[in-house]
């Protein structure tokens, strides 16, 4: 008797690792191999924010997804060979030689902040998909990776609010003269603040400079 293959959603992401924001994502019908959506998922990464290196687990491991980012893109790529008793003269191709060879674990090791955000959404938004239809199914899975964007890029709605004494205090406890504090706008009502936490009369910092990534590690997964 023949065994049916039971199909599922498959996600593909790439994430920039410094703030952990999803900057693109692939969805198709699995089970399916994690090769085919490396491309799509690294070229839409990069029309967003340059990337300087590119990491991937050993499910990526191809020596065209190397010269993707390394010739293509000009950035590094850490993407580890599999087969690792296989030695470095039996393996096929320059930049999969080079990985047996050796690169950055440090570097390496930052992909698990990958798995933060599969968890952080599963965590938050649960880990079935709810909706029947395949169409349906895909707008699912965008409106949690938006969700999970847009709950990322609040908390770090974060910016310094410095205080400047200009009375003296003649109490027993003092505080120096320009003492910063970091306050989030909740924090910062009821202390003579208004209610986004600046004290009146200073100048909201710019949303934008407080958004826009910086670091351009990204990292490619399956699920």
């Amino acid at each position: 008797m023949r065994t049916r293959t039971r199909s599922f959603i498959k996600l593909t992401i790439g994430a920039e690792l410094r703030t952990q924001l999803v900057t693109s994502i692939k969805l198709r019908r699995g089970p399916a191999n994690d090769n085919r959506d490396f491309r799509p998922v690294v070229k839409r990464a990069h029309r967003v924010k340059r990337i300087k290196v590119g990491i991937g687990d050993k499910g990526f491991d191809s020596e065209k997804n190397h010269e993707l980012l390394r010739d293509e893109l000009h950035a590094m790529s850490i993407i580890p060979a599999r087969c690792e008793d296989v030695p470095v003269w039996r393996t096929r191709g320059r930049y999969r030689k080079e990985m047996k060879r050796g690169y950055s674990k440090k570097t390496y090791h930052q992909r698990s902040k990958d798995e933060t955000v599969f968890s952080v959404i599963k965590r938050t938004m649960g880990d079935e998909v709810r909706s029947v239809g395949v169409k349906a199914q895909n707008n699912e899975m965008r409106l949690k990776i938006i969700a999970y964007n847009a709950a990322r890029m609040g908390q770090s709605d974060l910016f310094l609010v410095r205080r400047v004494s200009t009375e003296p205090d003649n109490s027993s406890t003092t505080e120096p003269a320009g003492d910063s504090a970091l306050m989030s706008r909740e924090n910062a009502q009821g202390q003579g603040k208004d209610n986004y936490g600046c004290i009146p009369g200073e100048t909201l910092p710019s949303a934008r400079s407080t958004y826009e990534p910086r670091s351009s590690r990204l990292r490619f997964k399956g699920l």
